[in-house]
């Protein structure tokens, strides 16, 4: 994929998506994002959690072709894209100690 980021910005404002708040961000339906997530960058989601009560952050990544994307979805519903690149790697799960440093 080649400049990830501007592609997938491209593709989402493409299918129609207002922007928000959030300037020079692509925001839209989550079921639309997530289909293009799917079909054009095979992505699957990888994890997720809350940033606030009122805003879930996911990461969304494609082991074939490296790339990934982090979107937050709003308690309202809206979803934007706040990152996206290639050459994601995936890292072992390690357990730390409390007190030690990582």
């Amino acid at each position: 994929m080649k400049n990830g980021f501007g592609i997938l910005i491209s593709a989402v404002f493409s299918l129609g998506f207002a922007g928000t708040a959030m300037a020079q961000t692509a925001c839209g339906e989550r079921d639309k994002i997530i289909t293009q997530l799917q079909s054009k960058y095979q992505e699957s989601h990888r994890a997720s959690g809350l940033e606030t009560d009122t805003k879930m952050v996911e990461i969304w990544t494609s082991k074939d072709s490296g790339t990934w994307t982090i979107l937050i979805t709003k308690a309202n519903g809206v979803t934007c894209v706040a990152a996206a690149g290639k050459n994601w790697l995936d890292m072992p799960e390690t357990e730390l100690q409390l007190g030690q440093a990582s």
